[in-house]
Parts: structure tokens; C-alpha cells; sequence
């Protein structure tokens, strides 16, 4: 039942951890029929039957009957072989092509509130955020100029108030061309890609507090990530948007810029 081309362990797990992801965080198992032996913390041996696996506080845990869970990492390799081949042999893991498994693993994971409202993420989601990811990171591209999305980080009002994940939104039509629009304290906006605008998006950001500052008032510092977001398969609805990371620059506003 399994789609995914696998090789290595290390391979193998991750289809696993995908599968888990995908189905909202843990990845259940046929009651009753794989169990495993182990020592308790009382030094008591005993057989008891797998659950389910996923990631949970933190770590990778195989969870057992009668609320108890072991993490993977303590399996022997022969107790890992096992829980594999089974899962291999009766559970249907997401079809991902070969190759995309870490980055859709960490997308489902970033994701777990869409997963747990409308089910996994499709081949349009994923299609999707890779398109606005790669319009997001080509406009900036070996440029060193402040686009929308940019980090920025300095202080307001007389610097009383310091910020260091501020991020620049899309200018107003009637900005001059040397400034720019500032958001303090952003949440992660909305991505649409347009013809409008010379970077080739432009962002619906919620936030504040919002300030005019120009461009030439910021100082480059280097690259950071964000988080952007998109409306999934769904559309517009309760829980209906997708999140994804983008490389973006990062900036300072200069000493004695005040805003």
C-alpha cells in the first residue's frame, strides 16, 4: 500500500513522519495487531501492542497500549525494522514524489491547523506555495534593495519601543518612490501575485503599528526567513489558509532614524 519510493532508513522514516503529519500528527495503527516488548520503569518486561507514532513533546515517540510510548530513538534497530515493514505493509502513505519528502514534511507540520479543519494538503497547496515562495525570493535576488516581505528591525516612538521581526508591507500607490511601509509588529500576510507591482506580489497584512520610513533610512544586514500565507485547496474559509517559509533580506533602520 505504500507509494512512496524508499530506500534508507533514514528514507523510510521520514515517509512515516510525513504520513503521521498528514493525517494531523500521529499516524494510527491496526489495534492490537504490532506489538512490542520493553522494560518498564519499574524493571517489569511486558508486550504491549502499538497505537500510533508521531512527533510529541518534542520527539518521535511510538505510543503503546495502556498509555504508555517509548521514543524512536530508544528502538533497537530490530524493533524499528519491524514497526517499519508493518506500517510499510498496511498503511497508505502520502503519494510524494521522491525528493520532496523533508520539505513537505516541515509544510505539513507548519500546517497541522489546515490538516486538522480539511485534511492533508493537496498537490495544488503544495504547487501553490512553491510559486509564490519562488516569486517572493527571485524579486530580491543578488538585490540589496528593501521589497515587501523584508525583516526590519530598530525602535518607535523615541525608541521607546524596540522591534526586531518588523516587515516591510506593500507600499501605497501615492508613496514617492524612495519610501516604504513599515510594520512593527506584523502577522503573517496574505501572499497574491500580480502584475501591479515590479517585485510581482503584494501582501494584506494585519499588524501595526504601520510607519512611513524611507528606503535609504535602512541599513542591510543580511538574509532572514518568514513566514508567508496563501489560501489553500478550500479557499477563502475558517482555518483555509496555508503557511510557508520564504529567504528574505533583513535591514536596520540607521542610527537617528526616527519614526
Amino acid at each position: 500500500m505504500n507509494n512512496t519510493v524508499t530506500t534508507s532508513i533514514g528514507d523510510r522514516v521520514l515517509a512515516m513522519r510525513n504520513a503521521a503529519a498528514a493525517c494531523g500528527g500521529l499516524l494510527q495503527f491496526p489495534k492490537g495487531e504490532l506489538k512490542l516488548t520493553g522494560e518498564l520503569p519499574t524493571g517489569k518486561t511486558v508486550t504491549l501492542p502499538v497505537l500510533s507514532f508521531g512527533l510529541l513533546w518534542g520527539k518521535l515517540r511510538v505510543l503503546l497500549a495502556g498509555g504508555y510510548s517509548t521514543p524512536w530513538d530508544e528502538l533497537s534497530p530490530g524493533e524499528k525494522e519491524q514497526v517499519l515493514d508493518y506500517a510499510e505493509a498496511n498503511i497508505a502513505y502520502p503519494s510524494d514524489p521522491e525528493g520532496t519528502l523533508e520539505e513537505r514534511f516541515a509544510l505539513r507540520l507548519l500546517n497541522q491547523r489546515f490538516i486538522h479543519a480539511h485534511g492533508d494538503l493537496e498537490e495544488e497547496d503544495f504547487a501553490k506555495m512553491a510559486t509564490v515562495r519562488k516569486a517572493i525570493e527571485a524579486a530580491r535576488k543578488d538585490k540589496r534593495v528593501p521589497l515587501p516581505g523584508d525583516t526590519v528591525e530598530g525602535a518607535y516612538y523615541d525608541r521607546k519601543h524596540l522591534f526586531r521581526k518588523g516587515m516591510l508591507d506593500t507600499p501605497y500607490p501615492w508613496y514617492d518612490p524612495d519610501e516604504v511601509s513599515l510594520c512593527a509588529g506584523p502577522y503573517s500576510p496574505f501572499v497574491c501575485l500580480t502584475e501591479g507591482r515590479p517585485e510581482g506580489y503584494s501582501f494584506s497584512m494585519s499588524g501595526g503599528p504601520f510607519f512611513k520610513v524611507k528606503a535609504s533610512d535602512l541599513e542591510y544586514l543580511g538574509k532572514d526567513t518568514r513566514e508567508f500565507t496563501v489560501w489553500g485547496h478550500e479557499g477563502p474559509c475558517a482555518d483555509g489558509c496555508v503557511c510557508f517559509t520564504a529567504e528574505v533580506n533583513r535591514w536596520k533602520l540607521k542610527e537617528g532614524t526616527a519614526i
